[in-house]
């Protein structure tokens, strides 16, 4: 048998080989570049949401590749299993300066821990375990059980110490237990458009106080100092409904009754507004007046 005629292979055929061969190897190249990809993604999920870490418990050399993505492949790994080891803090940690490895540790999701450091980046101080269950997406149920690993910073102000919510602004509120800057910030926006309050129960409207922070800073509030009223013979219906107690509806029959039977005598004319109710006249009546001419 002559062995070079059977493996001898024409020219179509060599053409077909090459061609099978050419595309085998470009499907292992796709198939291996795809699992390297899908390693890489894993291995950044695993580093960043499983194991944060802050820049403050890394040397030097490790803190500046962690952020700059240059670490190696053993020194990530080596950096993954060094983390896995650090223990529960046994000892209360303050969450105005823990870093996230610590509150990682403690149970909290690494989203939650995020949302946290990211709310602290802004110059919020938390104050009490209240304060921290307001952060988006905490586990109320854990953060409460966990309650005796937290400790908070000592107020530098007097037990004895009072705030007149009328005349305060935003860093004076932030004496108040469980006010932060987004909330004492808030709640002046709130006292501009309202005129002022009027009773300190008015505070439960601003977005983001609950009863409990009220009855904290029950001893501590005043609320007193007068108010800005509408005039209700002057003010046009865009001013009225500007305010937070008056709606469009009701600005258009204040308007409606001024012109069919012209200017309000006395306050106390609002109730004989039809389809005024008496709910409504109640909240706005402190906040308007009329003007005699003389």
């Amino acid at each position: 048998m002559n062995l070079k005629k059977v493996i001898l292979l024409s020219k179509r055929d060599r053409i077909g080989l090459g061609i099978f061969l050419a595309c085998g190897i470009a499907v292992q190249a796709f198939l291996y570049l795809g699992s390297l990809r899908k390693f890489r993604n894993a291995e950044s999920i695993l580093v960043q949401n499983l194991c944060i870490i802050s820049p403050d418990t890394l040397p030097d050399r490790k803190k500046s590749k962690m952020y700059s993505g240059k670490m190696t492949e053993n020194e990530r790994h080596s950096l993954i299993k060094t983390k896995s080891k650090i223990p529960v803090p046994a000892s209360a940690i303050d969450p105005n300066t823990a870093d996230s490895m610590s509150l990682i540790k403690l149970g909290f999701k690494a989203y939650t821990v995020r949302n946290l450091l990211a709310y602290r980046r802004t110059g919020a101080v938390f104050k009490d375990i209240h304060g921290l269950s307001r952060i988006y997406g905490m586990d109320s149920i854990l953060l409460y059980s966990l309650e005796d690993k937290f400790i908070f910073p000592v107020q530098k102000f007097s037990e004895t110490y009072t705030v007149n919510i009328n005349e305060a602004d935003s860093l004076e509120l932030q004496k108040l237990v469980g006010i932060g800057p987004v909330l004492s910030a808030r709640t002046v926006r709130y006292r501009n458009a309202l005129g002022g309050f009027i009773v300190a129960d008015q505070l439960l409207e601003v977005f983001g106080i609950d009863p409990d922070i009220l009855k904290r800073n029950a001893s501590h509030i005043i609320c007193s100092g007068p108010v800005r009223q509408l005039d209700l013979n002057t003010a046009s219906e865009d001013i009225l409904k500007r305010h937070p107690y008056i709606d469009y509806e009701t600005a258009s029959l204040i308007i409606k009754y001024r012109e069919q039977h012209g200017v309000f005598k006395s306050v106390k004319a609002l109730k004989s507004i039809h389809l005024m109710k008496d709910s409504t006249f109640e909240k706005i009546q402190p906040y308007c007046m009329v003007k005699h001419n003389n």
